[in-house]
């Protein structure tokens, strides 16, 4: 339902990103369309929160979330600059919490 806005973007950010950063958001966007089904005004917090629980119960680590997640806020920022609805459901949606890696020393 909103694959024309997802194309859409990714042709006005080939000068904001790099090639496979569009591609993976646009590949998350395509999975959160399937995941929601619903018009791109309706799409909700509530649904994306769910795809993202759907994502973590398919193995995703947080940090892919993460990374995810920063997409589909980046394609909802641009719907709201672009005027194809008023606000942005991403706006507010904690990010999953990062495990905290020690730093790897190299060693001979």
């Amino acid at each position: 339902m909103i694959e024309k806005y997802i194309e859409q973007f990714g042709k006005d950010y080939q000068l904001r990103c790099v090639v496979a950063t569009i591609r993976n958001d646009q590949r998350m966007l395509r999975r959160l369309d399937k995941h929601v089904q619903k018009p791109l005004d309706q799409i909700s917090k509530k649904d994306i929160r769910s795809l993202l629980i759907a994502l973590e119960k398919a193995g995703l680590k947080p940090g892919t979330i993460s990374t995810n997640l920063n997409g589909i806020n980046a394609f909802f920022k641009y719907c709201c600059e672009e005027g194809w609805i008023t606000e942005n459901p991403a706006v507010g949606i904690p990010f999953p919490k990062l495990d905290e890696n020690l730093p790897r020393y190299l060693t001979h």
